[in-house]
């Protein structure tokens, strides 16, 4: 991105990171959710951002074997 330009990115913003039941929470995650999602509900603060990224990851495990007898 040149020099002088804003960027607002949003990583993956879920409940698996906010308290009190997410597997991996983060102490303060629910704090930042009002700020979220003034800035998604007023669209007026688009202007200030020369880029607005928002990002979600989705993870996929296989679990091979699960279940089986094991002789390991």
């Amino acid at each position: 991105m040149p020099a002088g330009k804003k960027a607002l990115i949003i990583v993956d913003v879920q409940n698996d990171f906010l308290p009190p039941d997410g597997s991996l929470a983060v102490p303060q995650g629910r704090e930042t959710l009002p700020h979220i999602c003034k800035l998604i509900e007023d669209e007026s603060w688009v202007k200030e951002w020369d880029l607005v990224v928002a990002t979600q990851v989705s993870c996929f495990i296989m679990l091979l074997g699960a279940g089986a007898d094991s002789k390991s």
